[in-house]
């Protein structure tokens, strides 16, 4: 994946998390049970208030993206290899909370969207 690609999941990521915006896609891959699950994790991770450090780290990961995508920063490029580091560092603790099934079945979503 290059840098433009990854700066446009990151944009298209913060779109779809909205509820209603992906309600639908919710439907068709989890269980009702796996969406409250998935949601109070994204709730506690990225309350609508107070906004937590992690979701912080993640305003600026994608701030640092749009600048390295600016400066037209290589893909191969030591600092684009930095933010892809990132971006998976900063993946994990939602990972460990929703679980490996949840956490392959939004793989599966993610990989399916663009169809």
């Amino acid at each position: 994946m290059d840098l433009v690609a990854f700066c446009l999941l990151l944009r298209e990521g913060e779109a779809i998390l909205q509820r209603e915006n992906i309600q639908p896609v919710f439907e068709k891959y989890f269980t009702a049970e796996e969406q409250l699950a998935g949601q109070t994790q994204m709730d506690r991770h990225f309350p609508t208030k107070d906004r937590t450090s992690y979701q912080v780290l993640w305003e600026r990961l994608i701030v640092r993206c749009e600048d390295a995508l600016a400066r037209s920063v290589s893909p191969s490029a030591p600092e684009a290899q930095s933010l892809a580091k990132d971006w998976l560092e900063l993946q994990k603790p939602l990972q460990k909370a929703v679980g490996p099934e949840l956490w392959r079945k939004t793989g599966t979503m993610y990989e399916d969207m663009q169809d």
